[in-house]
């Protein structure tokens, strides 16, 4: 094999080890559903975020990135469909004693909204609660700027 056949077959390897990265890097685009300042700690999934301001971004239609400042995580989630579009955005936490689990996020002008599922922490906070119902806390989504 001559030098010049040697050169096309890494180049022909080279592109074809770059193209799956192609359709990858176009499934890894996040779409931005809000930004809300959380001004209490709180967990989703399996993960504990301190108080502070996150972006909210979908990676695909079941995984949700939470990114902070100081801490971000992956979590899954499912949508729901919405009776009516949301007239306002909103992200909404259950309660249990002291501690906060992220449940819900509603989207401005949507007709879906995303659900989290209880974690095992969150199921055994609520079973040691007795049942004691603790109103939900919602917070406004900030306006991300496009």
């Amino acid at each position: 094999m001559n030098l010049l056949s040697k050169y096309r077959v890494s180049l022909l390897a080279a592109c074809l080890a770059v193209l799956p990265l192609a359709s990858t890097a176009q499934a890894q685009i996040k779409d931005t559903i809000g930004r809300v300042n959380v001004p209490f700690a709180f967990e989703c999934g399996a993960r504990h975020y301190p108080a502070g301001t996150y972006n909210l971004r979908t990676l695909s239609d079941n995984v949700l990135l939470i990114e902070g400042p100081s801490r971000s995580g992956l979590v899954m989630m499912w949508m729901d469909r919405n009776i009516s579009p949301e007239k306002t955005g909103k992200a909404v936490f259950s309660v249990s004693g002291n501690q906060y689990f992220l449940h819900e996020i509603w989207t401005k002008q949507s007709t879906t909204h995303v659900i989290f599922k209880a974690s095992r922490a969150e199921q055994r906070v609520k079973l040691a609660s007795n049942g004691i119902h603790q109103p939900d806390i919602q917070l406004a989504l900030l306006d991300v700027p496009r």
